[in-house]
Formats: C-alpha cells, structure tokens, sequence
C-alpha cells in the first residue's frame, strides 16, 4: 500500500493516543496525541505505515523479533 500524498486528508489525523501491547511478553505503553502528531510531521501517513514502526525493545534484547505487537488507537470522540 503506498502512503498517502500530503494533500490527502491522514488516517491519522483524528488519533489522540494509540496502547502498545506486545503479544509475546505483554509489556504494554501508550503513545500520547503529541507523539502520534509528531510521527504525523515525519511523512507516517497511516495506521499501517505508523504500526511497522512499533516494536517491542524488551523481546528484541532478549533476543526475539520484538514484532509481534498489536494497536489500539484511541480517536476523538471515543474518551
């Protein structure tokens, strides 16, 4: 999927935090509104070029992918 052009409204424009929860150890964060603008500033379009860039850094030092992570994004209208 190519990303989206910078004329074309972001999937990500109405996010306002995303969990992070790795599936393989559990370890859980939160990405806050501020953080998920910034990504927004770096050229991350979307929810599946933004989710490529999370990983789980507890899993990977012990010496796994650290990849197995899922999302939950928090939109306005939803708190």
């Amino acid at each position: 999927m190519a990303a989206l052009p910078r004329d074309m409204p972001s999937e990500l424009a109405d996010v306002i935090g995303i969990y992070i929860h790795c599936e393989d150890c559990g370890r859980k964060s939160y990405w806050p509104g501020y953080k998920v603008r910034a990504a927004e500033q770096k050229g991350f379009r979307t929810v599946q070029t933004l989710g490529s860039r999370f990983r789980c850094h507890v899993c990977e030092a012990q010496g796994g992918g650290g990849r197995n992570v899922s999302l939950r994004l928090v939109e306005r209208g939803q708190v």
